[in-house]
């Protein structure tokens, strides 16, 4: 995994991040970024787990230099290039939600209901990490 920060924006399609050639980055690889939410821990050991995070967006690769890369949004064709019949629920819309996920229902304790919180705004100082 490769992680760094977004250090300038250009557009709103257009994002730099200080990582490149130099720490593994190549054209076309694929990005998130990602806002911490918060802490979550083991309600039965009381152990944490982590901190919970959401995706603010989902990048591709444009442009890579020895120490920085150019990152847009990754073109929704792209992703449904590669998705296939068993992972087509498991594909992301442009909000970031999986695509056919607000169509189906869990049966759970409405009384543990924590939320979802809204993704901010992408900032300067925003976490990067590759995907696989």
């Amino acid at each position: 995994m490769i992680e760094g920060r977004i250090v300038r924006i250009v557009d709103e399609r257009t994002l730099i991040a200080n990582i490149g050639a130099d720490q593994g980055v190549s054209i076309g690889q694929h990005f998130v970024i990602v806002q911490p939410v918060e802490a979550v821990v083991d309600p039965q050991t009381n152990e944490s787990l982590g901190v919970w995070e959401m995706i603010k967006a989902r990048l591709v690769a444009m442009h890579v230099q020895p120490h920085l890369v150019t990152l847009m949004p990754l073109p929704s064709g792209e992703r449904a290039q590669q998705t296939t019949v068993l992972s087509q629920r498991m594909a992301w819309d442009a909000r970031g939600v999986p695509i056919g996920s607000e169509d189906v229902s869990l049966s759970v304790d409405h009384s543990q209901i924590s939320g979802r919180r809204r993704a901010e705004a992408i900032r300067i100082g925003d976490t990067v990490r590759s995907v696989s």
